[in-house]
């Protein structure tokens, strides 16, 4: 049986770590799908990272336009949150697609984001 190839969209560095596991591991059809999107959500937030990095916090007004943010949460922001918070819940093995932010409990990643107290990148 051959080795089931990366997919095209992953960035190089999560393309190799994708290739490693599936590599070193022996997976049913099924983990290789929560794999890819482990994967998939990883690179996600490293994209929202790069964005906060590049951008600070921002967000969009009413008619389209870039504002630096104040007190309000931008779309990276919750993009780089609820990315996380998909890539955690994908390793609990959860019976429910849902499980996470749209299933009305927050998980403890997108919580220890949003706290003042922690450090970015302690995660």
């Amino acid at each position: 049986m051959s080795a089931p190839k990366a997919p095209r969209h992953l960035s190089r560095a999560t393309a190799d770590w994708w290739r490693s596991v599936t590599r070193d591991y022996q997976l049913e059809p099924h983990h290789v799908r929560l794999l890819t999107l482990a994967a998939e959500a990883w690179d996600r937030c490293q994209q929202a990272r790069e964005a906060l990095d590049a951008n600070g916090l921002v967000f969009l007004d009413r008619h389209g336009g870039v504002k630096p943010a104040q007190r309000s949460r931008s779309s990276a922001t919750t993009a780089s949150r609820s990315h996380a918070c998909s890539a955690s819940s994908t390793s609990t093995a959860s019976p429910a697609p849902t499980h996470g932010l749209q299933g009305g409990s927050r998980c403890r990643v997108a919580r220890a984001m949003t706290r003042s107290d922690t450090a970015p990148g302690a995660i």
